[in-house]
């Protein structure tokens, strides 16, 4: 059985770090990252901004949200419990709709379009909401050239 993407959104915040601004911080080019990564700058969440609220973004971003159930993909959730999807549910006042966490850092999104395929061709599910989030700025060393020019944050959602 076959899936259909039927809405998709994103949420990046405002602050944008380019590689000129990174070099400053540590020491490299424009030019070395660009040509190690193609990465010309990456999206950064102020102090105040949260997992939770680039999910919600990008959740609501997309006209018309209904679904059945939610898989949240994210290793940078603020808390450990309750996880992400409970606390975007309850935001949305969906809470008779299950929804969980997954957590395999880089490939997350993928292992959730992966599991939400599954729990539709079981004929449980018609409709799941998948999201993957997170704020990777509050892990990186930002000392570490080879590592904290990849990072950003920021959401993506779609309906399956």
């Amino acid at each position: 059985m076959s899936i259909d993407i039927i809405a998709t959104s994103s949420y990046t915040p405002r602050n944008i770090l380019t590689n000129t601004d990174l070099s400053q911080m540590v020491e490299t080019t424009d030019e070395w990252i660009l040509k190690r990564t193609g990465i010309k700058e990456r999206a950064i969440c102020d102090p105040s901004e949260t997992t939770l609220n680039m999910a919600l973004n990008a959740i609501t971003a997309i006209k018309d949200f209904e679904f059945d159930a939610l898989i949240v993909a994210t290793f940078s959730a603020e808390d450990r419990m309750p996880n992400l999807a409970s606390k975007i549910l309850n935001k949305l006042k969906l809470n008779h709709i299950p929804g969980f966490d997954i957590n395999v850092a880089c490939s997350g999104f993928i292992y959730a379009l992966s599991i939400a395929k599954t729990l539709i061709d079981s004929g449980k599910y018609q409709r799941i909401m998948v999201v993957g989030v997170d704020k990777n700025s509050k892990h990186v060393d930002w000392t570490d050239r080879n590592t904290c020019c990849l990072f950003g944050d920021g959401a993506g959602a779609i309906i399956i």
